[in-house]
Formats: C-alpha cells, sequence, structure tokens
C-alpha cells in the first residue's frame, strides 16, 4: 500500500498546484499498476478514483471530450462485475451529474440533451429510490440534488442559446425561462450552504439566461452579484472574470458600464 500512498499525494500536489499535466502523468501511472497488481490488491474503487481524477484535470483544461470519456470509464468500472443491488448508486450518480456538466461545457444542442436526460435520471433516483437506500445513500442523494438542479438549469439554457443561434427566438425565450426558474431555486440552495464553486456556476447560467430574455437590468444585476460574491470570498482572479462578463454585456446590449460609472464618480470625488 506504500506506494498507493505515495501515489495519491503525488496527485493531490499535482491537484493542488494546479499542474493538470502533472496529474494526468499521475494517474496514468496509477492505472499501469493496477492492470499490474490486480484490482484485489488495489485500493478499493481505485480504478474509479484515478478516472475521475483525470476526467476533473480535463475538464479544467477545457477538454472536455477526454472528460467525458474518463467519467464514463469510472462509472463503467462501479458498474462492472457487480450485482445491482451492491453497487455505490450515490457515487454512481455523483458521476452522472459531472457528466452532466461535462455534456452542457460541450455546447451543442444534441449534448444539452443527453446531459438534461441524464440528470433527470439522477434526480429520479434522488426523489424515489434513493430515500429507501442505506443511510449514508440516502444523505449523499439530498447533498446531490442542488447540484442536479444546476445542471438541469444549464442544460436547458445551452439548448435556448443554440436555438437563439439559429434564429428560432420564442422557443428559446421559453427555454431560457425554463432554465432561469430552475437554476433561482439551486442558487438559493447553494449560496444556503455557502457553495462557493457552484454559486459561480450558477450565476452564469442565470446571466446568460436574463440576457437571452432580454433583461438587461437583470443581466447588469446577476453581473454585479457574482463579483460581490467573489469578492467576499477574496477571490480575485473571480472578481476579473465577473468584471469582464459585465464590460462584455455593456458592450454587447450597447449601454454604460455601471463599474466605469462608479469609478468616475470615485475620481471626481478624490479630487475635492
Amino acid at each position: 500500500m506504500a506506494k498507493w500512498n505515495a501515489l495519491s499525494e503525488e496527485i493531490a500536489a499535482a491537484r493542488v498546484s494546479g499542474d493538470h499535466t502533472k496529474l494526468l502523468e499521475h494517474v496514468q501511472a496509477g492505472l499501469q499498476m493496477l492492470k499490474e497488481i490486480g484490482a484485489t490488491n488495489a485500493p478499493i474503487q481505485c480504478e474509479c478514483l484515478l478516472c475521475m481524477e483525470a476526467s476533473q484535470a480535463h475538464y479544467q483544461m477545457a477538454q472536455y471530450d477526454e472528460a467525458l470519456q474518463c467519467a464514463e470509464k469510472a462509472r463503467e468500472s462501479l458498474l462492472r462485475d457487480s450485482k445491482a443491488e451492491l453497487q455505490d448508486k450515490a457515487q454512481i450518480a455523483e458521476i452522472e451529474v459531472f457528466m452532466g456538466f461535462v455534456l452542457c461545457k460541450q455546447g451543442s444542442h444534441s449534448a444539452a440533451v443527453e446531459a438534461q436526460e441524464l440528470l433527470q435520471k439522477v434526480l429520479h433516483w434522488i426523489d424515489v429510490d434513493a430515500k429507501s437506500a442505506m443511510p449514508m445513500q440516502a444523505v449523499a442523494a439530498v447533498n446531490l440534488r442542488r447540484s442536479v438542479l444546476t445542471g438541469l438549469g444549464l442544460s436547458t439554457t445551452v439548448q435556448a442559446t443554440t436555438l437563439a443561434n439559429k434564429g428560432e427566438t420564442a422557443e428559446a425565450k421559453v427555454l431560457y425561462a425554463k432554465g432561469l426558474d430552475t437554476l433561482i431555486e439551486a442558487l438559493n440552495h447553494h449560496i444556503d450552504e455557502n457553495d462557493f464553486e457552484l454559486v459561480k456556476m450558477t450565476l452564469e447560467g442565470i446571466l446568460a439566461s436574463f440576457e437571452g430574455l432580454d433583461d438587461v437590468s437583470q443581466a447588469v444585476a446577476t453581473c454585479r452579484k457574482y463579483i460581490s460574491w467573489c469578492r467576499r470570498h477574496n477571490d480575485a482572479g473571480g472578481v476579473v472574470d465577473g468584471e469582464a462578463m459585465l464590460t462584455a454585456l455593456c458592450a454587447r446590449r450597447k449601454i454604460e458600464n455601471p463599474l466605469e460609472v462608479e469609478k468616475a464618480k470615485e475620481a471626481e470625488e478624490g479630487k475635492k
């Protein structure tokens, strides 16, 4: 087990430093080691964990096809050679939620529809089947539900955007409104749990929905919420991203950027 512990530490160090290429090298070494010694001599769910590390690294590098392939391998490792009643349904659901986010990032209409179908399946498991599952799985299901809501909202918004790009404006607006409702519900849960990353991701979807609905004032307000959320959590990079989102929105909509107005006022007051 010493080798596995050392590998685990190397993977964790690469993850913390943000060296995704190095992390993928460690994962390959781990998968090779697993092949040589066999699953029975490796830590539990070892193949699944290695594949998900690789999937998340590819996701961070915006390599969404590779991220999806690795997540599918992780899921397959949990489904393979195990009876249905012994499968870790909560772990499978977590992987499928991540797959839903990856599909949304791919950006095509078909990928967004696939994400929606996958996430609806997970939501059914959470709301129906998980209630009679083992206590730990039932708790995991409750915690996962708000992530599923964000995924469903994003998948609807991506579908809306692809329709809008084809000029199907009326159909797009129906979907933007539907996605917005789901995303706002998810956002409230994420804020209650102080889930930093999911709040950011959900706000990005809300911004796309408001702009798709031509509600520019709410789109501006959403950018400002994003900036203030990042500022509150000392995320300087997030503040820069939020300001860039607002600047791009104002340029697209040909409106005055409120941040520039405020900076001008501050400069004026500083002269007094």
